[in-house]
């Protein structure tokens, strides 16, 4: 079972994307911050990181540039709210620091899947 570590800062958020990974056959594990996230990391193997980008704390483009220079074998997702005029834009930098997939907020169940599924065999 793949596993994936939810990293948001809004706890409904986590929820909603545990509930459509884990239906997904997915092992879920959250967090709700960057520094949170990448604690965790330092005892824990994930196949897939999904990040929230505006977060306390660390940011997710801090957490993703982290992560991709100390763990190069996990497959990094940035989230955002696109709605947001910044939201398109810090998942144009998300891409640039290393994701390997991005998604704006709001979006549909089957979309994440396909992602995640997507970026897993992009290895």
């Amino acid at each position: 079972m793949p596993s994936i570590l939810i990293v948001d800062d809004e706890r409904l958020n986590r929820i909603a994307l545990s509930k459509m990974l884990r239906a997904g056959g997915h092992g879920v594990t959250e967090k709700a911050n960057g520094q949170q996230a990448l604690t965790y990391l330092k005892h824990h193997l994930v196949d897939v990181v999904v990040t929230d980008i505006i977060m306390p704390k660390k940011s997710g483009l801090e957490t993703i540039s982290e992560i991709h220079l100390r763990y190069p074998n996990t497959r990094i997702i940035a989230v955002s709210g696109g709605a947001r005029p910044s939201g398109s834009g810090a998942l144009t930098r998300a891409r640039a620091l290393g994701a390997n997939g991005v998604l704006a907020k709001p979006f549909r169940q089957k979309e994440i899947l396909e992602l995640v599924n997507e970026v897993m065999h992009s290895k």
